[in-house]
């Protein structure tokens, strides 16, 4: 024997498994071959909203970035006003925040007294009415 097996009788039903096996295995390939291409198109559908919504996030960022831009501008235009207005004065800008911190803390003392009063004409009714 020429190391070849012979196949004396071959039935004709073994024939139809093997093709039927076969044609199974390729149908199996395909629809996963199939699930596969659908999937990679959902991806590049993604990927392309992905990419839109960056592109429209980075031109937000732009915008917002020019909008910073002139609000730093304007301060610097406040410090500029005013140090002329303190040299005008003859204050300087730390001088007037100086002022404008003891002016807030003496609202916030007027307050606390107010609430003191308050407190004590409470108090005094209390006592008024016990007696």
């Amino acid at each position: 024997m020429n190391g070849y097996a012979k196949i004396k009788n071959p039935n004709p039903l073994v024939f139809v498994i093997l093709i039927s096996c076969l044609l199974t295995g390729l149908y199996f390939y395909s629809s996963a071959d199939v699930r596969v291409s659908r999937k990679l198109g959902r991806a590049s559908d993604l990927n392309k909203t992905l990419e839109a919504e960056t592109e429209k996030f980075t031109g937000e960022l732009k915008k917002s970035g020019s909008k910073l831009d002139e609000v730093a501008k304007r301060v610097k235009e406040a410090e500029r006003e005013a140090e002329t207005v303190s040299r005008g004065t003859g204050t300087t800008l730390s001088e007037v925040q100086d002022a404008g911190a003891k002016i807030s803390s003496a609202i916030s003392d007027a307050e606390r007294a107010t609430e003191l009063i308050e407190k004590l004409r409470k108090t005094l009714d209390e006592s008024k009415k016990k007696q």
